[in-house]
C-alpha cells in the first residue's frame, strides 16, 4: 500500500493502492481515489481600508498618495484581487469629497467579494503664511510733499500650492 488510514493528504486527487499477495505469490490489487476539496478557499477574503484622509485640493487621488487597501485570503489560497471605484459626493471651488470603495475579490471564485469605504476630502482650511513682511518705516517727502517709496515685497507661502499676493 502507498497510504494508510490517517495519512495527511494535500488538496487535489490522491490515488491509494493496496496489493495483497498470498503464500503462493498470487497478487490482487484494489485502488481508489481520495479527493481533498479546496473548501479552504471557499471563504470571502478580508479587507482593510486605508485611513480616511484630508489633503489639499490640488493633491493627486492616486492610491500611492492616498493609501491602498490590503486584503487577505484563507491560507493556501491565491491572494485577492484589489480594485477601487471613486464617487464624488460633493464638489465646490474649494472642497471635494470623494468616497473610494475598495473591493477584494477571490480570484478563484468571483462571488466572494468584500468591500470597505475610504473617505478622501480635498480641502484647504489653512490660510497662507507670511514669512517676511516689511516693518513700519517713515520717509520724508520731497519739495512737492510727495515721496516715491520702495520696499521689498512680503514673502508668502501656502500648504496647498501657489498664492496670489494682492494689494488692498
Amino acid at each position: 500500500f502507498n497510504y494508510a488510514p490517517g495519512s495527511e493528504l494535500s488538496i487535489g486527487n490522491t490515488l491509494v493502492v493496496y496489493t495483497a499477495t498470498d503464500d503462493c505469490g498470487n497478487t490482487s490489487s484494489c485502488w481508489f481515489t481520495v479527493t481533498v476539496t479546496d473548501n479552504c478557499c471557499n471563504k470571502p477574503p478580508t479587507i482593510t481600508c486605508p485611513a480616511n484622509l484630508t489633503v489639499c485640493p490640488v493633491s493627486s487621488l492616486d492610491p500611492s498618495i492616498t493609501g491602498t487597501a490590503t486584503a487577505q485570503a484563507s491560507p493556501h489560497c491565491q491572494p485577492p484581487v484589489i480594485t477601487y471605484t471613486d464617487s464624488v459626493l460633493y464638489q465646490s471651488a474649494c472642497s471635494t469629497f470623494v468616497e473610494r470603495t475598495w473591493t477584494a475579490t477571490d480570484p478563484n471564485n468571483s462571488t466572494y467579494t468584500v468591500h470597505c469605504v475610504q473617505t478622501i476630502t480635498l480641502e484647504d482650511k489653512t490660510s497662507p503664511v507670511f514669512s517676511s513682511c516689511p516693518v513700519n518705516f517713515t520717509v520724508d517727502p520731497g519739495a512737492d510733499c510727495k515721496a516715491i517709496v520702495n520696499w521689498t515685497l512680503p514673502t508668502v507661502s501656502d500648504n496647498c500650492g501657489q498664492v496670489n499676493l494682492g494689494f488692498n
